[in-house]
């Protein structure tokens, strides 16, 4: 209600990598605290998922949803209908997006000064047996991806 004219977008993406992803990672000290602990993450994971499908409810019109897998698969192809939902007009820029000289605050600006890339799709079953902690969670709420 406070930015009606805004549109949401969520990049859906595999929990398993996404949720590895953040693990791996060192936040700033204070940061994230959650990060650090398999089983607080996929809480904090499943809680994400409810509030993300609670709001889809209640305002459906407002939400764009965008898997991840799809976008790394086809970038071109997936830009455009993300900038088609969020009512903008193309530009090819989007497609370079990595050429961008603006700063970048955020744990991940190495990537984003990257070319898409597809290195990190099911780097989970690289930790499989460590992460199964994460993964009870994940399926306790239903939210474990059912492709095994």
């Amino acid at each position: 209600a406070a930015m009606p004219n805004s549109k949401i977008v969520i990049v859906q993406r595999d929990p398993r990598d996404n949720l590895l992803s953040m693990y791996k990672n060192r936040f700033l000290h204070g940061t994230h605290p959650y990060t650090t602990n398999l089983e607080i993450l996929g809480h904090y994971y499943n809680h994400f998922v409810e509030i993300i499908d609670f709001w889809s409810e209640v305002v459906p019109d407002r939400f764009y949803k965008l898997q991840y897998e799809d976008l790394v698969q086809s970038p071109e192809e997936e830009s455009r209908r993300l900038i088609a939902a969020c009512g903008l007009e193309w530009e090819d820029a989007v497609l370079n997006y990595h050429q961008n000289d603006r700063v970048i605050k955020t744990l991940s600006t190495h990537q984003a000064r990257q070319p898409i890339y597809k290195t990190s799709h099911q780097l989970w079953r690289n930790y499989e047996k460590e992460l199964q902690p994460m993964f009870d969670v994940l399926r306790e709420a239903g939210n474990y991806p059912d492709d095994d």
